[in-house]
Parts: C-alpha cells; structure tokens; sequence
C-alpha cells in the first residue's frame, strides 16, 4: 500500500483494564494514541481508528511548535506586505 493515512475498524490498540469500579474513560485522541514499528522497521502511529506512517520528529534540542508557528505568522505577513506595496 501506498497510502500514508489508513482508517480501520478493526485496530484495537493494547488492551487496558480498568479496576473494578472504575469506569472506562471516554475515548480522546489522547488516551488511544500510541506507536508502533513493525517487523520492517517502519514506525506506525495509531491513534483511535487512524494510522499513518512517521516520518519525521521534531528534535528535541530544535525550535518548540510555538516558535515554529510563529516564525511561519511572521514569514506570511511579510510576504502579504511585500506583496501589497508591489500592487
């Protein structure tokens, strides 16, 4: 398969189970994630009925996903006033 995102119904993620009187929380993105690497080392992220292939991570001495946003904020409003004084 080629595809990078699957969905199936049938991935059931590692079985958890819960004390007696406790109840199973709802499910959310982030108790059903987790990851997986299959037998040809290719790293799988799951997360409920969802899976994609990984490909990249962000490093963890590298700029945090607030910097990173922030510097693509900055790049396009440049790019909207430099556009906009070319009209």
């Amino acid at each position: 398969m080629d595809e990078e995102l699957y969905y199936h119904d049938d991935i059931d993620g590692p079985e958890i189970v819960f004390p007696e009187g406790i109840d199973e929380p709802e499910p959310t993105p982030e108790n059903t994630s987790y990851y997986v690497r299959d037998l040809d080392g290719v790293l799988w992220f799951y997360c409920m009925n969802w899976r994609t292939r990984v490909r990249e991570f962000f490093p963890e001495k590298g700029p945090t996903i607030e910097e990173l946003i922030e510097d693509a904020v900055k790049f396009a409003a440049k790019n909207a006033e430099t556009k906009d004084m070319t009209q």
